[in-house]
């Protein structure tokens, strides 16, 4: 009887393998290719989704961003000594047990969009000539160009915001000569050993990354997406942690009133029971100015 059986399941396994099976050579959005794949405007679309995507991640916005600040604070605690967060709370990790998630989201998000820069400088524009987006958007192709571009600029500066919180000094302590995380660029191979950059140097990039996102960025409300505004509430936050208060004031004012002019609004005191529980929307995106989808 286990021959036969093992008979037929190879049989299976020969029919499986002879039929037509293009339908699973899906395109990856997370893993691309380092040469010559992204050719097409919409391909760095894709790109982006899946960096938006990864972000979702239990190692990032998922989970591990918020227990770690609160479990390492006063506001959370760790009740079982299971939990996969209870390090946090102890205080007991090292080099062999620390939050090494991290640095997974960081250089693996980081890594392709380094690609997507480098690829789309070639890219060669007609500047006025109107295309469809993949959400339907009516947009010029150097429109959809310079969104695309700060959208991937805001997102390397958060991650390296994130990055340079949780493994640096906080900037004020000796206002920035201590080490931060090494800035990656360029593409790195298997072998690359990049050191460590200040993290006064971290938020130089950081900050040189927003300023140019939102010089590019477009105004309207982009669900699960960075906009204009979302990028200058995230640069006055910079401000703020590097201790340039008058600058966090204007580029948070700036932000405000903007976005109050494409239909933003505060929620008021009777909204706010009920308003997270509400899809943002463009006709009513309420407080929302950036917000990572979970699916």
């Amino acid at each position: 009887m286990k021959k036969i059986k093992y008979i037929a399941l190879g049989a299976f396994a020969t029919l499986l393998s002879s039929c037509g099976n293009d339908w699973l050579d899906l395109q990856s959005s997370t893993a691309i290719e380092t040469d010559g794949s992204l050719t097409e405007l919409r391909d760095f679309e894709f790109v982006l989704n899946g960096a938006y995507s990864s972000m979702q991640s239990s190692s990032y916005y998922g989970a591990d961003m918020f227990c770690y600040g609160d479990l390492r604070g006063d506001d959370m605690k760790s009740y079982k000594s299971s939990s996969t967060n209870v390090s946090f709370y102890t205080f007991k990790y090292n080099k062999t047990n620390g939050p090494s998630g991290f640095w997974g989201m960081y250089y693996g998000i980081g890594k392709n969009l380094n690609i997507l820069f480098r690829d789309i400088e070639k890219i060669k524009l007609v500047p006025d000539r109107e295309i469809t987006t993949p959400k339907l958007e009516k947009l010029t192709e150097q429109e959809y160009y310079n969104d695309l571009k700060g959208e991937a600029l805001a997102i390397r500066a958060l991650l390296l915001f994130d990055m340079t919180r949780i493994y640096g000094y906080p900037y004020l302590k000796d206002n920035g000569a201590s080490l931060g995380v090494p800035i990656i660029e360029g593409l790195s191979t298997i072998d690359s050993k990049p050191t460590r950059n200040t993290v006064a140097q971290c938020y130089t990039k950081i900050i040189d990354d927003l300023t140019q996102s939102i010089s590019l960025l477009g105004e309207k409300f982009n669900k699960g997406k960075i906009n204009k505004w979302g990028a200058m509430v995230l640069l006055s936050r910079v401000y703020l942690y590097k201790g340039e208060n008058a600058n966090a004031l204007k580029m948070a004012g700036d932000a405000i009133t903007g976005a109050e002019k494409n239909k933003y609004a505060l929620w008021t005191n009777e909204d706010y029971p009920t308003a997270w529980g509400e899809d943002a929307s463009a006709s009513k995106p309420g407080e929302v100015l950036f917000e990572i989808v979970n699916l």
